[in-house]
């Protein structure tokens, strides 16, 4: 996080401010490497964007002006890294069920 506040005179202050966070994480917590029983989505990814101006004026003994506007933003997502490659047959499920998955049995893992 970073502030600047800067004075223009007795009778003007104005600030900025800027906030980040990035907490994308790719943890393995079972010892069980690339396989799909990896504990979570991997990599999980969550990142905190935040900016705001502020404009302070008085304008008479009695009358301030103050001016304020602000951006944030949060973004998350996950893919499953694990599972990348690994043959659902080899879970002995029947053909049958698991030619009715959503993207057939190896595409979903093309996505």
């Amino acid at each position: 996080m970073v502030k600047i506040d800067q004075n223009l005179g007795p009778m003007h202050r104005r600030f900025f401010r800027h906030a980040l966070n990035d907490r994308t994480e790719d943890r393995n917590t079972n010892g069980i490497r690339n396989r799909p029983d990896q504990d979570g989505r991997h990599p999980l990814k969550r990142v905190n964007d935040a900016y705001v101006v502020d404009w302070v004026s008085t304008l008479t003994s009695n009358l301030v002006f103050n001016f304020r506007t602000s951006f944030s933003r949060y973004v998350e997502g996950s893919r499953g890294e694990a599972n990348r490659g690994f043959d659902l047959a080899a879970l002995s499920f029947p053909q049958k069920l698991l030619s009715q998955l959503p993207y057939g049995v190896g595409d979903h893992l093309k996505r």
